[in-house]
């Protein structure tokens, strides 16, 4: 499932956050309009600041949406699909957007805003640090603020497919990112999930088939002999007393970082070809996209997930081609 994203510029209502309420507040994204990455960014010299944006691939720019319903800062964009077995079975496959705006967590289209009663976890505490990276595994929002410094956990909200979803406390959080194993900033994440069996069962080869992770790409240029990182955290499987798994969307229980050099990154498809001496990317990939046909079952699954990255500096849009046989992380934690 592509993660798209269709809105239309109207008058801001701010709504309660619910699943039953009909009208704007439910408008859905029309995947077959928009098909490329949507991206959710503040434009120069536009107010409002921030616009909804869809890129596009031939020209490599981005053709405005819609402005963003409401002025001031957000970021942490994330897409979610309404799930098969949720308590609103007439909203199954339709997908809805999410922003953080500080603290506050919401749901938006062109036309509404809805704000989510729960607060975000801030990274350090005391701060106005909460959340500038997110994506939707299932129908749980995981956050985080660029796994650098103190910045270094990844939290969640749950049941965001009920009207009363539950912001987990800051003791959820398992582990804290190493700045000596992650070193450049991770500025988004997106959702890696795997088939329940069959050849795509296993993409990350930690021994454990049919896992999710939520996955980033970084750059480093200090780093020595290469400079991007690709991160990946795997998501505990939440078990009932007799061991069964309830919840496979659990808290991130380990990760690990896989680094590559400089000249691996494959420049042939960017017109102009490499657009530095060595090849290496000194600016941060600022969205996250992932393109997959689904985990239930095997049989109707073709290829792996694809993952895909673009960079803040209009370097282009980055695929992590995930080889035959998995992608084997080292430096795990």
């Amino acid at each position: 499932m592509a993660r798209l994203v269709l809105y239309a510029l109207a008058a801001l209502a701010t709504r309660a956050y619910d699943w039953t309420t009909p009208g704007e507040a439910l408008t859905k994204f029309d995947c077959d309009a928009y098909p490329n990455p949507i991206q959710v960014f503040k434009a120069d010299d536009s107010n409002p600041p921030y616009n909804v944006s869809e890129l596009d691939l031939a020209t490599g720019k981005y053709n405005k949406i819609c402005d963003f319903p409401n002025n001031g800062g957000v970021n942490g964009f994330a897409l979610m699909q309404y799930p098969d077995g949720g308590p609103q079975p007439a909203l199954k496959d339709n997908v809805y957007s999410f922003v953080c705006r500080g603290k506050k967590l919401e749901r938006f289209d062109c036309a509404s805003v809805s704000e989510l009663d729960g607060t975000l976890i801030s990274q350090r505490e005391g701060t106005n640090s909460f959340c500038n990276a997110a994506t939707f595994v299932g129908t749980t929002y995981y956050y985080t603020n660029g796994l650098r410094g103190k910045d270094n956990q990844i939290y969640r909200v749950t049941a965001m497919e009920t009207d009363a979803p539950d912001f987990k406390p800051r003791g959820d959080a398992q582990f804290n990112v190493s700045d000596s194993v992650l070193r450049g900033a991770e500025n988004d994440i997106t959702s890696l999930e795997e088939a329940s069996s069959g050849a795509f069962a296993e993409l990350i080869n930690d021994g454990l088939p049919g896992r999710k992770y939520v996955v980033g790409l970084a750059a480093n240029p200090n780093f020595k002999g290469g400079n991007v990182e690709l991160f990946v955290a795997r998501l505990e499987e939440e078990k009932d007393a007799a061991g069964n798994i309830i919840n496979p969307y659990g808290a991130p229980e380990a990760y690990a970082v896989l680094y590559t050099k400089c000249v691996n990154v494959d420049w042939s498809g960017r017109p102009g070809g490499v657009p530095s001496a060595n090849g290496c990317i000194k600016s941060t990939f600022g969205a996250a996209y992932t393109y997959d046909e689904g985990t239930s079952t095997s049989s109707s699954i073709t290829q792996p997930p694809r993952l895909f990255f673009s960079n803040n500096a209009g370097l282009g849009l980055f695929e992590v081609i995930i080889p035959a046989g998995g992608v084997l992380c080292g430096n795990q934690r």
